[in-house]
């Protein structure tokens, strides 16, 4: 992060603040799906046109924080496990899989 002046961050700090993102994210996905459902809203008249882009626009909001927060447990179990057992935790450090080989 460039305003820590090349410091590392804590991996449980940097997780911590992504997953309340997440729980964030969860918050807006679950208001946006009830006042759809409630049928809150101005109730602005729209052509079937404009109702297509809304939704095209909209579908992909609920794989936001799923998405975040795979990447934040991802993360997680990268920085925290490095050190321990296959070199630094980099990718191709250490013996590489058989997999590899093929």
């Amino acid at each position: 992060m460039p305003f820590l002046g090349g410091r590392r961050v804590n991996p449980r700090a940097a997780t911590g603040a992504a997953f309340a993102g997440v729980a964030g994210l969860c918050a807006i996905v679950a208001w946006g799906v009830y006042a759809s459902i409630a049928d809150l809203g101005p109730g602005i008249p729209a052509s079937p046109a404009q109702d297509a882009l809304l939704i095209a626009c909209y579908t992909p909001l609920p794989a936001r924080p799923v998405l975040v927060a795979a990447v934040a447990a991802s993360y997680c179990r990268r920085r925290t496990s490095a050190g321990r057992g296959q070199g630094r935790g980099q990718y191709g450090a250490g013996r590489p899989a058989a997999s590899s080989w093929v």
